[in-house]
């Protein structure tokens, strides 16, 4: 959803994506291997946090997040519902909260606000990351 077509200009073609297959959790992405270690490294990972991941795709850094922190609360944005879908339907999962929405329509407020490999796809990435910043 929307509100203004300026806000999301990108295309979205999840048929050709690989985050549809259940095989993206059996060996984390480095980078997001690399968001845990500067987690570790810069904030108290031992308190209880709301975490957002915002253009989560199926859900792979949340797979990550949740075997590392399983005391936090995780929530995924992603604005294919494809993706969504097929995050919900990993039992991997459980307990995580996933939502088909554009960025610009979030409006929860989150301790910890995690994107990797999204603001590329905005044509206004200063506006998208202070949204993301927002939120």
């Amino acid at each position: 959803m929307v509100n203004n077509p300026e806000d999301a200009k990108y295309l979205e073609i999840p048929s050709l994506s690989p985050y549809l297959k259940q095989s993206i959790f059996d060996t984390p992405k480095e980078d997001h291997k690399f968001f845990v270690k500067l987690l570790k490294e810069r904030i108290d990972v031992d308190q209880s946090l709301s975490v957002v991941d915002v253009g989560c795709a199926s859900g792979a850094l949340l797979h990550l997040l949740l075997q590392r922190f399983p005391h936090w609360t995780l929530t995924g944005y992603d604005f294919a519902p494809e993706f969504i879908e097929s995050a919900k339907g990993y039992t991997e999962l459980t307990g995580v909260e996933f939502l088909t929405a554009d960025l610009f329509d979030i409006d929860r407020q989150f301790d910890l606000v995690l994107s990797c490999s999204v603001f590329h796809s905005f044509t206004d990435i200063e506006k998208a990351i202070g949204k993301a910043l927002s939120i």
